[in-house]
């Protein structure tokens, strides 16, 4: 009896706290566009997010976000602003898996940039949805050519 108490408790642990998984998907035949030098078609912003969830913790600490005339980050603290015209180079696309009381899966384009001199990580959030459908539900189109 006691060790299928031990057993339950274990169980409910998994699944109240979660877990995730990383998965590089880059070299799938549908994200191989994805990959190299891109140029931006509209102003955006890389954001530093201050509490990051679990499920992102793979991930650099920027966030690019397109600028809709905003002056400062929509989330976070600001690291940069990007015109039109900035040369960014993605470098991967990742799935995110988060398992918990529900799946969910995300996916991420993993890229840099070159500000002043200096390297800047960031990640664009693409969209969530399934991994059994190969892409996200709506994807979040990114400010620059796919």
């Amino acid at each position: 009896m006691r060790k299928m108490k031990y057993f339950v408790f274990m169980i409910l642990l998994i699944l109240l706290t979660g877990c995730a998984s990383v998965t590089n998907i880059s070299k799938e035949k549908q994200y191989n566009s994805f990959l190299g030098s891109k140029i931006l078609r509209g102003n955006a912003f890389i954001c530093k997010r201050e509490k990051v969830p679990i499920f992102k913790r793979s991930l650099p600490k920027g966030q690019l976000f397109e600028n809709h005339g905003h002056k400062n980050c929509p989330v976070g603290k600001d690291i940069a602003m990007l015109p039109i015209g900035s040369i960014i180079t993605i470098h991967r696309v990742q799935l995110n898996g988060l398992y918990s009381l529900f799946m969910t899966d995300h996916w991420f384009i993993v890229g840099s940039t070159i500000v002043k001199g200096k390297k800047i990580p960031f990640y664009f959030y693409y969209g969530l949805g399934y991994r059994d459908n190969g892409q996200p539900i709506e994807p979040d189109l990114p400010p620059w050519e796919l």
